[in-house]
């Protein structure tokens, strides 16, 4: 039958996979080191697939940034070209009315002397937090910030300080407006 029988003890569920044995609890040796070896591989793939997460998200902070600032970049240097404002100092209406520009209408400065960056690692750093409005932070240091600026003959190399895992940044060409995003898988 399918009941209980009689003369019999009903032992209960017994836990392992050895319950044919009789009088025996518990896994075996084999048994456990095939859960771990088992463990191993998921845990493996679980790592890689993390990494590749991580390395995506990177890759998106990089991406949107460049692409805000070049939007931003855009709609402060038609300002620019708007009200003939080449060359000049501290264009009123646009962020704290403190914006320079060289003669080519791109932003180079907020001091209102400064119509080059240069190899002024400062002035990347102006340019960028009077363009972008809740910008990622900044600095002119190693670390300590989302990105670094810096400045080399005309132009600007925004660094991704986030992930230490390869070269994410992005050049502004303050001679030309030209942007280009070095933004590796």
């Amino acid at each position: 039958g399918t009941g209980p029988q009689p003369g019999r003890e009903d032992r209960g569920v017994r836990w392992g996979w050895n319950t044919g044995r009789r009088g025996q609890h518990g896994f075996t040796l084999v048994e456990l080191v095939c859960v771990l070896v088992i463990l191993g591989i998921v845990g493996a793939i679980a790592t890689q697939r993390f990494i590749d997460v991580r390395s995506s998200a990177h890759k998106a902070v990089v991406a949107g940034t460049a692409a805000a600032f070049g939007s931003a970049l855009e709609l402060v240097h038609s300002l620019c070209i708007i009200r003939n404002f080449a060359g000049q100092d501290n264009l009123a209406g646009y962020g704290a009315d403190n914006v320079d520009f060289n003669t080519t209408c791109y932003p180079t400065d907020t001091t209102g002397n400064a119509n080059v960056i240069g190899n002024n690692n400062a002035r990347c750093l102006r340019v960028w937090n009077a363009i972008l409005f809740a910008a990622p932070t900044i600095t002119t240091a190693a670390s300590g910030a989302d990105y670094r600026a810096r400045a080399n003959n005309q132009v600007c190399t925004y660094r991704y300080l986030r992930d230490t895992s390869t070269t994410r940044e992005f050049t502004y060409d303050s001679r030309n407006g030209l942007i280009v995003v070095t933004n590796p898988n």
